[in-house]
């Protein structure tokens, strides 16, 4: 198989030809006098005509496929930043079904927040945030985090650390506690289920270790040692007993660990 193009004296294709010598016309293009393309043709006959309106991003385009019926021209119109903003489809058989959408009134107050939303009442408290959508009702804290949310089946309590992250969520009664490194979430416990692995990041890796399902297991966090800043075998990466979960004991050895006390760092 053997393709060609050949260019104008401006650098723009005019035409391209495949298949086994001696070459047959595969497409040719056209321009107009400010450089936009106008047709494609196709072998075939089949073509893809531009036209354009003056002083005007507008423009429709025109496939004209063999026969009439799969023809179809697009119309385009655009606003001032180049956004389209309306286009017509001559042929219905181009046409994507869309379900009809729903009419909804939001109604905002003077401080743009939505006093009501399809006829149901917004509440906020005095810093803006929701406090109610007429289903659930949210509080928050002096620092406007979430620290609750009742309602409509649902009882969420969040919790937070001094250094303002998250650190307990509750729902339905089960609490999940988040594992931080820093401003990195390593992990998570939901002490009221089976927990997932624990994660914690060594130079260049992470490490998962599943927990155990006995609580005799004890849990393992690690850490880099303090005097050693690359993980030189056998111990600058160190694992201790942790009462927060069951976990299964790492194993030690080079580049893994030892089981001295310390804490993930």
């Amino acid at each position: 198989m053997t393709a060609e193009f050949t260019w104008d004296l401006l650098n723009r294709m005019t035409s391209a030809s495949e298949g086994q010598p001696p070459l047959g016309p595969y497409a040719g293009f056209t321009y107009d006098n400010l450089g936009r393309r106008t047709q494609l043709s196709r072998a075939g006959a089949a073509t893809t005509s531009w036209s354009y309106v003056a002083n005007s991003r507008d423009y429709s385009l025109t496939q004209n496929l063999s026969g009439t019926a799969n023809d179809v021209t697009y119309a385009l119109s655009f606003n001032p930043a180049g956004q389209v903003i309306s286009r017509d489809v001559s042929n219905s058989a181009y046409q994507f079904p869309m379900a009809a959408a729903p009419s909804v009134a939001y109604v905002p107050d003077g401080l743009n927040q939505y006093d009501s939303v399809g006829g149901t009442a917004f509440t906020h408290d005095l810093r803006g945030n929701l406090t109610s959508d007429g289903t659930r009702t949210y509080t928050y804290d002096p620092f406007n985090r979430l620290t609750g949310i009742t309602g409509g089946g649902a009882s969420v309590t969040l919790a937070y650390d001094p250094l303002g992250r998250l650190k307990t969520l509750t729902s339905g009664g089960v609490a999940t506690d988040w594992l931080w490194d820093g401003d990195r979430l390593v992990g998570n416990i939901t002490l009221a289920a089976p927990s997932p692995p624990a994660i914690c990041k060594a130079p260049g890796r992470m490490n998962r270790w599943p927990r155990s399902p006995a609580p005799a297991a004890g849990s393992w966090m690690i850490r880099r040692a303090p005097s050693s800043p690359k993980p030189t075998p056998p111990g600058p990466w160190s694992a201790m007993p942790s009462p927060m979960t069951p976990m299964a004991s790492p194993p030690a050895g080079p580049g893994r660990g030892s089981a001295t006390p310390a804490r993930c760092a």
